[in-house]
Order: C-alpha cells, then structure tokens, then sequence
C-alpha cells in the first residue's frame, strides 16, 4: 500500500526500537500534489549538471506561490497563505520476513514547523517537540509551540500579537 504524496524540510528525530524491530522517524511534512512531484523531478533530470561540480537544481513549475510568500512585503501584509505541515511518523520495519514494510501516521493536527528537540534525546524516543508554528490557515508562523511526541498534541503554546518567532533554540533547565 502506499501513502499520500508529501515533503518533508525539517527532520524531528529518529529512534531503534528496544528489540530492533522496527525504527520510527518523525518529520515535519507537508502534502504534495503528484503533479508537483512528477514536474519537479521531471524538471530536475532536464537540468544540465554533466562537467560541473554544481549538483542539479530542482525547479519547481507549478509552486510558484511558495516564492511569493517568503516576499518580506507578501509576508508583512499576510496575502499569500502559508502551506499548513503537520507532524507524521514514519515506521520501517527492520525484522526480517515482516510483511508490513513502512507505516506512516499523522499525528495531532497543528500546523508547525522548524521542529526542535533536546539534543540529548537524538537518535532515541522523545516526548516534546518544540517549533513555530500557526493558528490558523494562512497565518506565518505566528507562535512557538510545546508538542507531545506520543500523539502530535500541543502542550504549550506562546503567541504575541506583532511577533513572528523563528526556529527555536533548546536550552535544557539547569540539573536537568
């Protein structure tokens, strides 16, 4: 079976299960249409890169509304909508003979992005992810948000009218 089409920016964390069975991965995706998928790696295999040390550029023909919304003006005056992410879990099972290969879950329902976590918690299982995120469809990034690991909900949020916070920064209590 296969997944609805997304893209993922920003990676939350990964972990091994205790048994070695499985490996989960959290990401910050955003859903695709096919025909951006199609066109876009369409688009980059007709990028000339033989003879070059430059990589091949992806073009991006039917997302065009994604370079007017990063405009500072575009962004001041909130006329373009920003495309809602969501929190998804990925699964693979690793155990040999499994017949479910790959899981993927949607969790929680709040846009966000520009996850962050404990650095001590990389590479094994977490319970908070703090990000940007929104409160409405639309919105920039208008809030920093506390999200629970287990289910996608949020924990805490803080928002201030005129402020648009960027990716946060984990700073563990002192003796934590």
């Amino acid at each position: 079976s296969f997944t609805d089409p997304f893209f993922a920016y920003h990676h939350i964390n990964a972990w091994e299960s205790a048994d070695g069975s499985y490996v989960t991965m959290d990401i910050a995706a955003y859903a695709v249409s096919l025909s951006f998928l199609s066109l876009s790696l369409f688009a980059a295999s007709l990028t000339p890169h033989h003879h070059t040390t430059t990589p091949p550029r992806l073009r991006y023909p039917d997302n065009t509304h994604m370079h007017e919304t990063f405009k500072l003006d575009t962004l001041l005056n909130n006329t373009e909508p920003i495309v809602s992410g969501h929190y998804r879990r990925l699964t693979v099972a690793t155990a040999a003979g499994s017949t479910e290969n790959v899981t993927v879950g949607i969790l929680g329902n709040h846009s966000f992005d520009l996850p962050k976590i404990n650095d001590a918690w990389y590479g094994s299982k977490n319970r908070w992810v703090f990000a940007t995120g929104d409160n409405q469809a639309g919105d920039w990034w208008n809030t920093l948000v506390k999200l629970d690991a287990r289910d996608g909900s949020v924990a805490e949020e803080w928002k201030k009218p005129h402020h648009w916070p960027t990716e946060p920064v984990f700073v563990p209590r002192p003796g934590s």
